[in-house]
C-alpha cells in the first residue's frame, strides 16, 4: 500500500517534536495519517469481501469436484466390475480349452486309426475286387471303415472350429482386459489429481481464512482504536503517550501481518464474473456488486462505469432514506462475517452523504453522458449473471 505517511513510532515521534513550533500544522498531519489509515481499512474491508467471494467460488469448485470424483469412482466400480465378469468368462473358456485340447488328443489317436482302418479295408477290397462274392463282402467293409473314418474326420473338423472359437473368445477377454485396467488406472489418475486439487484448494481456502481473521483483528483492536484516538481534537501528553504505544503495537502487529499474510504476492486462480474466464492472480473487486470478482482487463473496461453506477446508487440512497429503509441494498459493503461479533461500525467505502443536494449533483454531472452505457452494461451483465451470484 502505497501512503505518504506510516503509523510508526518513528512517524509520531517526529510529529510530537515538529507539533512544538506549530500545533496546526501538527494537527494537519494527524488529520493526514487518519486519512492514510482510513485508506488502509479500506483496502483491508475490500480484502474481506475479496476473500469472502473466493471462498463461495472455491466452494462451489470445491462441490463440482466432490462430484466428479463420484462419478469417477461410479465408473471405476462400473469397469472393475466388466473387469471381473471378463476374467471370470477367460478363466472358464481357458478350462474348456484344455478340455477341448484332451479330447483333440484321444480324437486325432482315434482317428489315426480309423484312417489305418480304412486303407486296410480299401487294399484288402482291391485284391478281392474281381473275386465274385468275396467282393461283395469286402467292399461293405471298406464302406464301413470308410464312413467311420469320415465321421472321425468331421469331428475333428467341428472341434477344431469350436477351439478357434474359444481361442477367439480368450483374445477378446484379454484384449477387453487390458483396456479396462488402462481406462481404470486412468480413472484413478484422474480421481488422484482431483483429490490433490480437492486437497490444494482446501488448504488455500484455510490460509485465506486464516489471513481474513488475522487482520479483521488487526482491524478491530489496531486500526479502529487508533482512528478513534487520532479524532480527538485536545492533545495532552497523557494521549501523546498512547497514540506512541498504540503505534508500536501497530507497527509490530502490521509487520508480522505483512510478513506471514501478505496477499498481494498470492497468485490464486478465479473466474471472472464478466469474461468467464479462469485467470491466475489476484482478482479486483467489483466496486458495486461486492460479490463479485473482476480480472484486471474487465476491471480496467468496466473502472467508470463502476464508479457512475456507485455515485448514481449513492444520490439515490441520499434522496429516498426511506425506501433505502425498506428495501435494503444487496450489494452494499459489508464487513466480513469474522468481525460481526465486535461493536466496530464499518466506515462507508463511498462519497460521504453529508454534502448537500446541490453539491451531489454537481458532482454527478461530468459523469451525465455515461450513465445510459453504464445502464446499460449493467442490465446486459445481470442478464448474464451466474444464479448464484444474482
Amino acid at each position: 500500500m502505497d501512503t505518504q505517511q506510516q503509523f510508526t513510532l518513528a512517524h509520531i515521534e517526529w510529529l510530537m517534536a515538529q507539533g512544538n513550533q506549530d500545533i496546526r500544522w501538527q494537527h494537519q498531519r494527524l488529520r493526514e495519517l487518519q486519512r492514510t489509515i482510513q485508506r488502509q481499512q479500506k483496502e483491508l474491508r475490500i480484502f474481506f469481501l475479496t476473500v469472502d467471494a473466493l471462498q463461495t467460488q472455491y466452494g462451489r469448485q470445491q462441490h463440482t469436484n466432490d462430484q466428479l470424483t463420484d462419478r469417477l469412482t461410479d465408473d471405476y466400480a462400473d469397469r472393475t466390475h466388466t473387469l471381473q465378469t471378463h476374467k471370470h468368462q477367460q478363466k472358464r473358456d481357458e478350462q474348456q480349452l484344455g478340455q477341448m485340447e484332451k479330447q483333440l488328443q484321444q480324437l486325432r489317436h482315434y482317428a489315426i486309426q480309423r484312417r489305418n482302418k480304412k486303407a486296410k479295408r480299401e487294399r484288402q477290397y482291391h485284391e478281392v475286387y474281381h473275386v465274385p462274392l468275396v467282393n461283395i463282402q469286402y467292399k461293405k467293409k471298406y464302406m464301413r471303415a470308410r464312413d467311420k473314418n469320415d465321421a472321425v474326420e468331421q469331428q475333428l473338423s467341428e472341434l477344431h472350429h469350436g477351439m478357434d472359437l474359444v481361442k477367439e473368445r480368450l483374445r477378446y477377454h484379454r484384449q477387453q482386459g487390458t483396456a479396462l485396467m488402462e481406462q481404470q488406472q486412468d480413472l484413478d489418475n484422474k480421481r488422484l489429481q482431483l483429490a490433490d486439487d480437492s486437497e490444494n484448494l482446501k488448504q488455500l481456502m484455510t490460509t485465506m481464512k486464516q489471513a481474513q481473521s488475522f487482520w479483521c483483528q488487526f482491524d478491530v483492536y489496531h486500526i479502529q482504536p487508533c482512528l478513534d484516538m487520532l479524532k480527538q481534537q485536545q492533545w495532552d501528553d497523557g494521549l501523546w503517550t498512547q497514540l506512541r504505544l498504540a503505534s508500536v503495537d501497530y507497527e509490530d502487529t502490521e509487520l508480522y501481518g505483512r510478513h506471514h499474510w501478505d496477499h498481494t504476492s498470492w497468485d490464486v486462480k478465479f473466474e471472472c464474473t464478466h469474461c468467464r474466464t479462469t485467470t491466475t492472480g489476484w482478482p479486483c473487486l467489483d466496486k458495486v456488486r461486492t460479490t463479485q470478482l473482476l480480472c484486471q482487463p474487465c476491471y480496467k473496461d468496466t473502472r467508470t462505469s463502476m464508479i457512475v453506477e456507485k455515485k448514481l446508487g449513492s444520490l439515490g440512497a441520499y434522496l429516498s432514506p426511506t425506501n433505502d429503509q425498506h428495501q435494503p441494498s444487496k450489494d452494499r459493503l459489508r464487513l466480513s462475517a469474522l468481525s460481526t461479533s465486535s461493536s466496530v461500525s464499518i466506515p462507508s467505502l463511498i462519497s460521504s452523504t453529508s454534502k448537500s443536494t446541490h453539491s451531489i449533483i454537481n458532482d454527478c454531472k461530468p459523469f451525465v453522458k455515461k450513465m445510459k452505457s453504464a445502464l446499460a452494461m449493467n442490465q446486459q451483465h445481470k442478464d448474464t449473471l451466474h444464479p448464484l451470484l444474482v
